[in-house]
């Protein structure tokens, strides 16, 4: 049970982890990067948002299925190969991205509910991620029907 968790964390660390890294890095560079008169260089604090945007929004559309592909072929390795991630996306768009959005919605939905409880640290410890986990939950059984639905047009041996 330990070694299929493992693949999975892994698969995260490294399809957004290590992206999301970088971005932060060139973020942070170029928010402490100034012009020769000392002010803030704002075009570079765009760009650096807009690297961390882009790299949001790839890892928001890409890590569902790389989290699919590595449950159900149980290897890291198909979970970070581009070909098999990108040519399921394309063969089943309109599910996919419900799917997306309705993990998402769920995932921000439970931050949203238990934000009242912020003033309260052991409630909102206990109480938020409880409601965290429950949407992850949702959202990934919502992932491996989706992908069970569509075993055929996916090309997967389910």
């Amino acid at each position: 049970m330990l070694l299929p968790a493992l693949r999975v964390f892994l698969s995260g660390i490294i399809v957004i982890g290590i992206p999301m890294s970088i971005a932060l890095a060139f973020a942070g560079t170029s928010v402490l990067t100034r012009s020769a008169g000392g002010e803030l260089n704002i075009g570079a604090l765009v760009a650096g948002s807009a690297a961390i945007l882009a790299v949001g929004l790839f890892s928001a559309i890409y890590f569902p299925m790389t989290l699919t592909v590595v449950g159900i072929y149980d290897s890291l390795i198909s979970g970070l190969d581009p070909r098999v991630i990108i040519r399921s996306i394309i063969r089943i768009p309109g599910e996919y991205f419900a799917t997306c959005m309705l993990a998402w919605v769920m995932i921000v939905a439970s931050e949203v509910a238990t934000a009242p409880l912020a003033a309260i640290p052991i409630l909102n410890m206990v109480v938020g991620n409880a409601a965290l986990f429950y949407c992850l939950a949702v959202g990934m059984a919502a992932l491996g029907f989706m992908a069970y639905r569509n075993k055929a047009k996916l090309g997967w041996h389910i």
